[in-house]
């Protein structure tokens, strides 16, 4: 595990996040930080999922990381934003605080072709979505999955009803 592109990726992101947010904080040396680190990729990703959870609250990650999960990265970063009340400051391409940092290790933001301001959200590889699926148990009986399906069609029933209402008073 210690030599694929992803766990040396994501471990690279991890050094570079520990010594921009947390070194000054925690005391531990970068090399003594590198020496803690978990030894395969789902266990740094369980690290980093958290980590959001700690940030931005379990609540809040859930509904955020779980529309990206449920929805198969069909969403655009303005709904996801809109669906969570935003996360403090955690966009997803853009981001350069705590929150952010950490998105940026399990998702990614994917221009669409002809809409320049669009941005859909995706997982940065499978494993990150099977980690978020194993961190909010989000299998097909769960209550967590069943709730956020709730929610985003809550959400996007709403965005038609706005959509046909706006449409109807031209």
């Amino acid at each position: 595990d210690v030599t694929s592109l992803l766990y040396l990726r994501l471990s690279a992101r991890e050094v570079l996040f520990h010594v921009a947010f947390r070194a000054g904080s925690s005391g531990a040396a970068p090399a003594e930080f590198i020496g803690e680190m978990p030894g395969n990729i789902p266990a740094l990703f369980d690290a980093v999922l958290a980590d959001v959870d700690q940030l931005v609250g379990r609540e809040k990650a859930l509904r955020f990381l779980g529309s990206v999960f449920a929805s198969e990265g069909g969403m655009f970063l303005e709904q996801l934003c809109e669906l969570t009340g935003g996360m403090e400051g955690g966009g997803v391409d853009d981001a350069v605080n705590e929150v952010g940092e950490r998105l940026k290790c399990v998702v990614k933001g994917r221009a669409i072709d002809g809409c320049p301001d669009a941005t859909a959200v995706g997982f940065i590889h499978m494993q990150a979505r099977d980690a978020v699926q194993r961190h909010f148990d989000l299998l097909e009986s769960s209550a967590d999955l069943r709730q956020v399906h709730s929610q985003l069609a809550e959400y996007l029933g709403g965005k038609y009803r706005e959509t046909c209402g706006s449409i109807g008073q031209r």
